[in-house]
């Protein structure tokens, strides 16, 4: 958490800019970031963007920005309309947006699988409280129809709204693995059996090609939704 900001987004803002404040509702996610990662012109704080009242706090605070970016967090939000809402409501007139997500994030793939299977469907209300529904297609047409659809609940005027293909190096299963169960709601349930089992059913399922974080071919082709968009 944090690297993205500091090593890349940070380097891409013009020498003119004030400051860049990052947001996370996890206390240890905006901890290990300001520890890890911290920079003069970075400023850490807390906030859920799907509640209205914590958003409406954070402005009366914080103000309203030019720009707003989200990169890869979007897929754990559960209500996506409500979030891009409150994102527009941090744009100053003008302001503009940036949106990127991965319709088929590997840690939800892995609690759908669970959910689906005999032997881990008893786990289902622990799972659906965590991880939000997320489209089980790759049809392009459908995919962009659904981001459409969450941008329709704003009045943000979209610059572009697309379905973009990416390649990338496959990490191995164990990183995968070391990666994924640790967050996954289940796995602290579980005992040293258990964990072994779980993990076993998550390399089964990259196995079985149904990961997108992983590709034994060693690359993976993944798709992300992608949303540029300013307030009138």
């Amino acid at each position: 958490p944090g690297n993205f900001t500091c090593d890349y987004l940070l380097s891409l803002c013009p020498p003119s800019f004030k400051r860049l404040v990052a947001v996370d509702n996890s206390y240890p996610m905006i901890d290990y970031a300001m520890r890890k990662h911290s920079h003069p012109k970075i400023e850490y704080r807390m906030l859920d963007i799907v509640i209205d009242d914590e958003v409406s706090h954070f402005i009366e605070t914080e103000g309203q920005f030019q720009r707003v970016y989200s990169f890869l967090a979007f897929h754990w939000i559960h209500d996506k309309s409500a979030a891009l809402r409150n994102v527009e409501r941090l744009l100053s007139p003008g302001g503009e947006c940036l949106i990127v997500f991965n319709p088929h994030p590997g840690p939800l793939q892995l609690s759908k699988a669970m959910m689906n299977s005999e032997r881990w469907k008893e786990y289902s209300d622990v799972l659906k409280k965590v991880g939000p529904e997320f489209p089980d297609t790759h049809d392009t047409v459908y995919l962009r129809n659904y981001l459409i659809d969450i941008v329709k609940s704003t009045s943000l005027v979209p610059l572009s709204c697309e379905v973009v293909r990416v390649e990338a190096k496959s990490p191995s299963m164990e990183e995968i693995a070391r990666l994924f169960l640790p967050i996954n709601p289940v796995y602290s349930l579980l005992g040293e059996e258990g964990k072994a089992e779980l993990e076993n059913f998550l390399k089964d399922l990259m196995k079985q090609g149904r990961c997108s974080n992983y590709s034994c071919t060693g690359i993976t082709r993944e798709l992300r939704l992608v949303f540029h968009g300013y307030r009138p």
